[in-house]
């Protein structure tokens, strides 16, 4: 959370500048397509930590013509592949090439791999241009290139993979969140109502934007909200697969051999009665506030980040 916490600057600028394109919407008493706006502020403030500048779709107001048409595109073809056996795989993509309706979901992979080049590209010749010693993610990569010393270095086509995985899930996983958040607070008047005059009445000691610190700190109900909507609808929809060592592992009771690849949807585990209650299904924030023995036994269930060595490093910056 540290790395991240650096860009708060970044993140607030982008926070101000939603704002002031909400506020016009406001003023105008203008329909608004809420979960399009969280989507262009998802991907403008990746664009900081990645790239260390913004894509510029909330200055646009608009992701046509752009590579967010590509993810959207290249989404169906790519998370039926991931959710696939790997022997399935490659077939699968073969047998996907020869029907002429997926060309624009090919089209779309394509483009995005593109982006990725381009956005890499870019940011060499910005690095390359002064001292930079910028903190951005592909900056501290792109540091790394060649440095077969270190600990952990990278090529340059590595450095272009981390991009890419970047543009195609970055955004789009902390957009899910963020539209979950408003998704359960709406349709959940008395958590809305709670929440509300929770900032009213800490609005006193809140910075604005709202720092991380001062949420964790002054709006425990607000923060159980995030948590209870990142539970009822995790971003990630698939199995984070892992490996059973080479003596194979028990789990539950049943042995699994070595190699074979073992996972869960998120979702089971976070639905599960036995440890969030038996009102597992239904959004209450105030099941993360019963006592702190609780809470840590409920977070040891949530898995939409994946768990331990391979948690997702865009996790501090979905919940940022």
């Amino acid at each position: 959370m540290v790395s991240i916490l650096k860009h708060q600057d970044a993140i607030d600028d982008c926070t101000n500048l939603l704002k002031v394109r909400l506020d016009k919407f406001a003023k105008t008493n203008e329909e608004v397509d809420l979960g399009l706006w969280l989507e262009l502020f998802a991907h403008d403030v990746i664009g900081h930590i990645l790239f260390g500048q913004s894509f510029g779709f909330l200055e646009k107001g608009t992701h046509v013509d752009s590579f967010i048409e590509s993810v959207h595109n290249a989404a169906p073809l790519l998370a039926f592949i991931t959710a696939a056996p790997t022997y399935m795989r490659s077939i699968i993509m073969l047998a996907a090439m020869c029907v002429p309706s997926n060309l624009k979901q090919f089209k779309g992979v394509q483009a995005t791999v593109v982006e990725a080049k381009r956005q890499t590209q870019l940011r060499l010749q910005r690095s390359a241009e002064a001292d930079d010693e910028s903190q951005d993610i592909l900056s501290q990569l792109l540091r790394k290139v060649g440095q077969k010393d270190s600990e952990a270095w990278f090529t340059h086509k590595e450095v272009t993979l981390e991009s890419w995985a970047g543009i195609m899930a970055g955004a789009d996983s902390v957009a899910v969140n963020l539209r979950a958040v408003l998704y359960y607070l709406i349709r959940t008047p008395n958590a809305m109502s709670k929440a509300t005059q929770e900032l009213q009445a800490q609005h006193h000691l809140l910075s604005t934007p709202v720092s991380f610190a001062e949420s964790t700190k002054h709006l425990p109900y607000i923060s159980a909200c995030i948590k209870e909507a990142s539970r009822l609808f995790p971003s990630t929809g698939f199995n984070m697969s892992r490996i059973a060592p080479a003596q194979g592992i028990t789990l539950s009771g049943v042995y699994i051999p070595a190699g074979y690849h073992v996972g869960i949807n998120p979702q089971i585990v976070q639905y599960d009665k036995k440890l969030f209650g038996e009102d597992a299904l239904e959004f209450r924030p105030e099941r993360w506030l019963e006592s702190e023995a609780r809470r840590f036994e409920m977070e040891r269930g949530m898995l939409l980040f994946g768990v331990g060595k391979r948690t997702c490093i865009g996790k501090n910056v979905s919940f940022l």
